[in-house]
């Protein structure tokens, strides 16, 4: 017999069946109840609650974890989220992302999962957990600025692609838990996100496009203007080509890196996607303005005690380096854009006007889809759908073009029309006859009629609708009729 709370309990009892009963643990004051695992190990369950309830809750934990055993699940009720993040960016995401893209899942997971998330136990999780941490990543936050050496502190809010991005991080995350049968369901799965939304996208138009080159013409970096809007390359695939990648005797260029910047070092890594890696071809003003741009750059290299190589980036500082993306749009962009009297666009937005203006000229959707490296045409036309309505009208005219349904091939197979015009007047007895219902004899298309004139309608008696006037027209088989009274 055992006493516990100054109450006399039966003996213990054990099953190797079900575990073991819930024992009260007088010097740790909360309940156990042990069990064996899949493993073989001895687990054990608490409760904290006094009394039998707390017993019943032992019980209860100790029959899930019996049943988590039967399915084959993993055991670990110490595991928390924050935990299984760093387990699933080590083993996982680090063989599937490339180096830039770990950088940035790291950086969500420390920075915006962990904090709301990571003390929470795995096995504990739930939708109503989640749900409470992406209304507080959704609240607005007091954030520092320094900005030319001044502090300030303002409100800001995160977008919805950026909590859209968590999700995405913390879904995948607990789907490979699923998977190492962690647990048994994805509690991530159904939860309220914010609408998608995407940034406003600002293609130029064919003369704003002509005015943006006019307005590089001589400048240092006219080449990169140049390519992106002919090619439709990503800032950072123009910002990692070298001069090798150019093939001027079939004059195109390929695509086989990206320039990022990662621990404080600059790399060239592999394209977004396997469709990214691609050849593009150049235009014969593209490869005149290449050729100036490498001829400057090999004199100004050569002033720094350095010949020019095909190894050598084909964008660079004055100094060899490579560029930085921001410094592109902040210091040579946007006083092009200035100079030329176009309002400020981002530099992807160049990419968006190429790929525009290559489907209002009517060109093929799957070949600028394969130019611009998307992984698959259906993005490109959900991605330019503002450019195929033109397409669409455009195409239904060629159609009957061809079935000689166009608007002239109809005019020309018309018959002929024959159109009459007459006046009927009847300037006595009208009035009478209006009265007594009788049209008389002379109304109707076969009744003796006046000489035809065109009524003058800047008289009173036709503003007012003159009694005894009528217009009658005939078109073919067609009569329309109008009495004026």
């Amino acid at each position: 017999m055992a006493t516990i709370m100054g109450r006399t309990m039966g003996v213990v009892r054990r099953d190797k069946g079900t575990g073991e009963q819930p024992r009260w643990l007088a010097s740790e004051g909360r309940w156990r109840a042990r069990y064996v695992d899949a493993d073989g190990k001895r687990r054990a369950v608490f409760s904290s609650t006094p009394g039998r309830a707390g017993a019943r809750e032992a019980a209860a934990k100790r029959d899930e974890a019996l049943r988590m055993t039967s399915l084959g699940m993993v055991n670990d009720p110490g595991l928390t989220v924050g935990e299984l993040l760093e387990r699933w960016l080590t083993d996982v995401a680090a063989l599937k992302l490339r180096p830039s893209s770990l950088e940035r899942y790291r950086g969500i997971v420390r920075g915006q999962l962990t904090p709301a998330l990571g003390r929470v136990p795995l096995q504990s999780l739930t939708p109503q957990h989640i749900a409470r941490a992406y209304a507080e990543l959704a609240a607005p936050r007091e954030v520092t600025v320094s900005h030319a050496r001044a502090r300030r502190t303002m409100n800001r809010t995160r977008s919805a692609a950026s909590l859209r991005y968590a999700h995405a991080i913390l879904h995948g995350a607990l789907q490979q838990a699923v998977g190492w049968r962690l647990i048994e369901r994805n509690p991530a799965v159904g939860a309220a996100l914010p609408r998608r939304s995407r940034p406003e996208m600002r293609p130029l138009t064919p003369d704003e496009a002509r005015r943006l080159l006019d307005a590089a013409r001589d400048h240092s970096l006219e080449a990169l203007f140049v390519l992106a809007l002919t090619t439709g390359m990503r800032q950072g695939e123009l910002l990692g080509l070298r001069w090798r990648d150019v093939d001027w005797t079939t004059r195109r260029v390929a695509v086989h890196h990206t320039l990022v910047r990662l621990h404080g070092r600059w790399w060239l890594g592999e394209p977004k996607t396997a469709k990214s890696e691609r050849s593009i071809d150049l235009t014969d003003p593209t490869i005149d303005v290449l050729r100036s741009h490498r001829a400057r750059q090999a004199e100004r290299m050569l002033a720094l005690g350095h010949a020019l190589t095909d190894d050598d980036l084909i964008f660079c500082d004055a100094s060899g380096e490579p560029l930085w993306g921001r410094h592109v749009t902040t210091l040579s962009l946007k006083g092009l854009l200035r100079d030329a009297g176009l309002p400020p666009i981002r530099f992807h937005d160049l990419r968006h006007t190429f790929a525009t203006l290559q489907l209002t000229a009517g060109t093929n959707p799957k070949i600028v889809s394969e130019v611009l490296g998307h992984k698959e045409v259906a993005i490109t036309l959900d991605r330019y759908s503002h450019a195929l309505p033109t397409l669409q009208a455009e195409a239904m005219s060629r159609l009957d073009a061809v079935l000689g349904r166009s608007p002239l091939d109809r005019q020309a197979a018309a018959p002929d029309e024959t159109v009459e015009l007459w006046v009927d007047e009847d300037p006595q007895g009208s009035s009478a006859a209006a009265a007594s219902g009788d049209k008389g004899p002379d109304k109707g298309p076969d009744a003796p009629r006046l000489p035809t004139k065109r009524p003058d309608l800047s008289s009173d008696r036709a503003e007012e609708g003159g009694i005894g006037t009528a217009y009658r027209i005939r078109t073919g088989d067609l009569r329309l009729e109008r009495a004026v009274s």
